[in-house]
């Protein structure tokens, strides 16, 4: 830390880790994992304290003889570009992410990469036609379009796009994202109708698959708030308890995303030592006290 005469000269970066309390499930808790939001934006912390006055209107004015702080209010604004989805989850107050799941079945099997045969979806020439499943769930990450017939697996078999010629019925846009567009220009398929659909979907497992909003209240649990100095030669920590709430999320095309978190301290009345947590200087040499 360069010092001049007597003062410390920061200059800092943050990072925060945070640990939901855990959640319950059939009246189990579940202890949750340590989240690591990465760096975040340096940041100003927020103190607002609620005085009350004591005036006095001896002499026609109002003196103020005495005041006492009330309430006391700790709260941190953050952004990171730490996009994980755990943080995901945070973000779009969300309970914790489940396994993929398209089929709506239940089972944590995720996406096989098994071929399925004669799926039905409506088509429409001109427009984009959606792969779903059998129970018409979106499906994304398509390995290949294996075949395409109107009406039934026995109907006419349409051809996919050929670019030497400009023939064909439809054209594959995007496996990842499950969309082909059915060809004005065909000449198999020129009325809005049923379609099967022969595809092979790319193996997904994992827990994939957030449900925004579905948490019941505000995320909370014990954090830790680190800043470092002098290329992290130098730390302090605020840990405490915290209660996190998303704010501003911002998903840029040609810069680093970003999401945005409300930090609050919380207090604790249950604790008879340290309440609001502690803030500790303890990584490099000691700060000069004047």
């Amino acid at each position: 830390m360069p010092n001049a005469g007597a003062q410390s000269l920061w200059l800092t970066g943050s990072r925060f880790y945070f640990q939901r309390d855990p959640i319950y499930v059939n009246g189990s808790p579940i202890v949750q994992p340590i989240l690591d939001f990465g760096t975040v934006t340096p940041m100003t912390p927020a103190f607002t304290p609620t005085p009350v006055t004591l005036e006095d209107s001896d002499g026609g004015f109002l003196h103020i003889i005495a005041e006492q702080t009330t309430k006391m209010e700790e709260m941190y604004e953050v952004k990171c570009n730490n996009l994980n989805i755990d943080n995901l989850t945070l973000a779009f107050m969300a309970s914790p992410a489940v396994p993929y799941d398209p089929a709506g079945d239940g089972l944590t099997t995720g996406q096989a990469s098994t071929s399925l045969t004669g799926i039905i979806m409506q088509g429409t020439p001109g427009r984009l036609l959606k792969i779903a499943d059998a129970a018409g769930n979106p499906v994304f990450g398509i390995t290949s379009i294996d075949a395409i017939h109107v009406g039934t697996s026995g109907g006419t078999a349409l051809t996919p796009y050929n670019a030497s010629n400009g023939s064909g019925d439809y054209q594959v846009v995007s496996l990842e994202r499950g969309l082909v567009r059915m060809l004005s220009t065909s000449t198999n398929f020129n009325t809005s109708g049923p379609l099967a659909v022969n595809y092979t979907p790319r193996a997904v497992i994992g827990n994939r698959t957030i449900y925004p909003q579905t948490q019941t209240c505000t995320s909370t649990g014990l954090g830790i708030l680190v800043w470092g100095r002098c290329n992290n030669a130098e730390q302090s920590a605020r840990v405490a308890r915290f209660s996190v709430t998303p704010t501003t999320n911002t998903f840029e095309v040609s810069k680093y995303s970003e999401i945005g978190f409300r930090l609050r301290v919380l207090y604790d009345p249950t604790l008879t030592v340290n309440p609001a947590g502690h803030l500790s200087y303890w990584l490099g040499s000691l700060p000069s006290l004047s």
